[in-house]
């Protein structure tokens, strides 16, 4: 800093130090006062020059009116206006200069026509004696002659105790009128003034004296000030200091050294971007004045329009910053700059505001297509993130995988655009699979990492049918039902649902009857539930009733051989049948129709007696009316007899499993229904032990064939095709080898997709496996799902339309499986491709 003349030379006289220092001090002091007397505003600069005058009689002192000046010594110095003072009566203009050496102020008073430098309100004693100095007489004409100073002062300076003599002679002259060239511009009419202080202070303690001499040259222009200072500082001891200050920008009233407003560069944070810390900056594409950024040229406001407490530093010429001094943490804030910030010419900035975010926070998973659990998902499906903000690429790369079946990594192309990130799979996933999609690492573009990992899985379509879905009612059960029907219950033309199910298996053992009646949109509405109030779990039946809507329902289990029927209000109530016979405890019950009784349907079932299970037919005598249990042929209790036409007579016969009594089969036995309701056994074929079988016409020429199941512990188990010759012989078929790794519990054909084949069903404890039957009798694979150990009994499948779509749909193990449109059961692989191209993404083709 460069301080004013009277300040910094009275501040020095204040100051006790060796005399001679005093001298140059105040000789320094005083090669400013012309220095000083510049200052002010105007034309000049590479425009027109102001008009030519003989003389300059302006000096500006207006508010605003401010000056930067390169100096040899002291680098950049800025001269400004700053407000108008009452000094001791006086009428002043505040002026400050700042350079490296700090801030320094000083008042300044036009009186008639003269410029004089006042003592401040804080002045010291020494500037307060040494009083009003003049530092110019207007108007300033060539030849013209006046005095800036003529003083004597008796003060002690060095703090001897004893007073000192200080004489203070300051002169200057217009030596000339000429043009001048400065780095704020060129100007015609300048006026040149000389100026010469001496300075001589003698010592109070023993008579020495000292003398220091300041030559001064100054130029001043009309309406500008002080172009350019030169002067010349020759001390007592004949030391010589040289200082030069020159113009380079101006606005003193109406006039600047240039007119184009400073333009905003660069603008950090950027608009509308986020940002880890708070560290605001703005850069301008010129050098600013720093005295025009008042506290609220840069201001900063969070979401709620509160203004953040800090401090605006100017870290170089162009660069403003703005420190805060309170936390700001993640949310949205808005930067406003005013237009107060000035260049050095005092044009001012365009006023303007942006918003940006405060960014502390990893980024956060707004959506994933498909989305989490979800299912029925296409195989060729690319996955989609979303996150609320952008994401880093090679974060996203190496953290983000997705994983199949058996935890396997999936090869998937990886790409990012923003806040997006696409997982491309470079093959088709496989159909009814569940995957998972594994976010270990992401962060976003600032390097905030995700607080927490993020697992998402979804299934993929599964084909024909869709996942299945629980059974209604089941959402808080605690285990899955145990044997379920599906049946026209009221006989409204829908097919409805009943099923058994523990309802608190860790108290008791106590079953219930829970029916849910179809609605006209296909909805599934809970109609009742029976208690039994007891454990009486066994196998349902749907008995036909001519003389009443619906069926009822009848269940062989532990409690006997029970019938209900469904009343006036739509409840399920059991028959009261008290001179029926003791059934007992039964199993495995299943219905045949018999050439007797009317065409009426038997149950076959199995009797515990006490000791064993005995085989026995239950003849129904009239509708709802059963007769007393009759033996019949043994088979494995296990497994209910399978019943068809086999021979094509019109009668149901019975092919019978081995079993494990004592009078059981060494294989399969075929036994045909007679006409007088008897059953006797083919002599032919000779089967070895199988362990299920379902009929079903293989070739199409209406002869029933049988499938079975062979019995092993191997891996791979087979369903061996067994076909029947028009004299009612089997011949063995294809032996179709399935990859399931338990043995295959039921085997079930009907035709699943309509089209005139029948089609096979295989379950195990843990795998539902659809087989379509193609050309040739050829068996595809087609569909495969995952079964929960212990999800429901493996006999209790049951087919029927429970969505009111016209497609048959399974019930397995307190699961449905809904059969879908055509255009959905294509989707995975694409509208048009055919059953037999969705088997290649399979584990096997079957037959072939």
């Amino acid at each position: 800093m460069t301080p004013s003349p009277v300040t910094f030379f009275m501040s020095r006289l204040n100051m006790p130090q060796h005399p001679r220092k005093h001298l140059v001090s105040l000789l320094l002091a005083a090669s400013l006062v012309a220095c000083g007397g510049g200052g002010g505003g105007g034309g000049g600069g590479n425009s027109s020059p102001a008009p030519a005058a003989p003389s300059v009689s302006d000096f500006p002192l207006a508010v605003g009116d401010r000056w930067t000046y390169q100096s040899s010594t002291d680098g950049e110095t800025h001269v400004r206006i700053l407000s108008a003072a009452l000094v001791d009566g006086h009428n002043t203009m505040l002026r400050r200069t700042q350079d490296s050496n700090g801030d320094a102020d000083e008042y300044l008073e036009r009186l008639g026509d003269s410029v004089n430098l006042l003592p401040g309100p804080n002045a010291g004693a020494l500037e307060a004696a040494v009083g009003s100095v003049t530092l110019l007489q207007l108007p300033l004409v060539a030849g013209k002659s006046f005095k800036l100073i003529d003083k004597t002062i008796s003060q002690d300076v060095d703090g001897d105790g004893k007073p000192d003599n200080i004489k203070i002679l300051g002169e200057a002259s217009v030596a000339d009128v000429q043009s001048l060239s400065v780095p704020a511009g060129t100007f015609e009419t300048v006026v040149h003034v000389k100026s010469t202080v001496t300075l001589t202070i003698t010592s109070g303690a023993n008579g020495k004296s000292g003398q220091n001499v300041l030559v001064s040259d100054d130029w001043y222009a009309q309406g500008v000030g002080l172009l350019k200072s030169s002067s010349i500082n020759t001390f007592a001891d004949g030391q010589v200091e040289r200082h030069e200050q020159t113009l380079s920008h101006y606005h003193a009233g109406t006039r600047r050294s240039d007119s184009v407003a400073p333009k905003v560069l660069t603008r950090s944070p950027a608009p509308d971007s986020a940002a880890q810390f708070s560290l605001i900056e703005v850069t301008f594409d010129e050098d600013m004045d720093p005295l025009s950024s008042t506290a609220d040229a840069l201001l900063v406001t969070n979401a709620s329009g509160s203004a953040i407490t800090g401090n605006l530093v100017w870290h170089d010429k162009r660069r403003l910053a703005f420190s805060p001094t309170m936390d700001m943490p993640s949310g949205n804030y808005k930067i406003s700059l005013a237009n107060r910030v000035e260049d050095l010419a005092g044009n001012p900035v365009a006023a303007e505001a942006w918003s940006f975010r405060i960014d502390k926070d990893g980024p956060v998973l707004l959506s994933v297509s498909p989305a989490a659990d979800a299912k029925d998902v296409p195989l060729d499906s690319a996955i989609t993130l979303r996150f609320n903000e952008p994401v880093d690429a090679a974060t996203a790369q190496a953290g983000i995988a997705l994983y199949g079946p058996d935890s396997a990594g999936i090869a998937a192309d990886i790409t990012v655009e923003g806040s997006i990130v696409t997982l491309k799979p470079r093959a088709l996933l496989v159909p009814a699979h569940r995957y998972l999609i594994n976010i270990r690492v992401i962060k976003d573009t600032a390097g905030n990492e995700a607080a927490i990992g993020t697992s998402i899985y979804f299934t993929t379509d599964p084909g024909l049918f869709g996942t299945p879905s629980l059974m209604p009612g089941m959402e808080l059960a605690p285990v899955k039902p145990y044997r379920a029907l599906v049946a026209d219950l009221n006989g409204d033309g829908r097919a409805d649902l009943l099923y058994q199910w523990v309802e608190n298996p860790y108290v008791d053992s106590k079953t219930s009857l829970k029916y849910f009646v179809q609605q006209a949109d296909g909805s599934l509405l809970l109609a009742g539930q029976w208690d039994d109030g007891k454990e009486c779990m066994g196998d349902l039946l749907a008995n036909p009733l001519p003389a009443q809507r619906g069926v009822e329902v009848l269940r062989a289990g532990p409690c006997g051989f029970q019938q209900w029927r469904m009343n006036e209000v739509g409840k399920l109530a059991l028959v009261n049948t008290p001179s029926a016979p003791d059934y007992g405890a039964l199993l495995s019950g299943t219905w045949i129709r018999m050439a007797v009784d009317g065409g009426l349907r038997a149950v076959v079932a199995d009797k515990f007696n006490g000791t064993d299970y005995v085989r026995v037919l239950i003849r129904q005598t009239a509708p709802g009316v059963f007769a007393a249990p009759q033996a019949m042929p043994r088979g494995h209790a296990e497994n209910a007899p399978t019943v068809a036409d086999f021979n094509g007579d019109g009668r149901e016969d019975l092919l019978v499993l081995g079993g494990i009594y004592t009078d059981q089969v060494s294989g399969p036995a075929l036994y045909l229904q007679q006409a007088d309701g008897s059953f006797v056994r083919q002599a032919k074929p000779e089967w070895s032990a199988y362990a299920q079988a379902t009929p079903i016409d293989i070739n199409g020429d209406g002869l029933i064939d049988i499938a079975f199941t062979t019995s092993s512990n191997q891996a791979s188990h087979q369903v061996e095709l067994q076909l029947q010759q028009p004299d009612g012989s089997f011949t063995p078929g294809t032996l179709l080898a399935l990859e399931t790794y338990s043995q295959i519990d039921a085997l079930r054909s009907l035709d699943l997709d309509g089209n005139g084949k029948q089609d096979l069903l295989a379950i195990t404890a843990d795998t539902l496996l659809l087989l379509r039957q193609g050309q040739d009798a050829k068996f595809i694979a087609v569909q495969k799902f995952s079964r929960s150990p212990g999800d429901g009994g493996t006999r209790d499948i049951q087919f029927g339309d429970l969505n009111g779509d016209g497609r048959t749909d399974i019930v397995l193990g307190g699961s449905v499986f809904y059969q879908r449109p055509p255009s959905l059961a294509s989707r995975a692989l694409g509208a048009g491709r055919a059953w037999r191209s969705l088997a290649h993404t399979l584990p096997r083709t079957l037959g072939q």
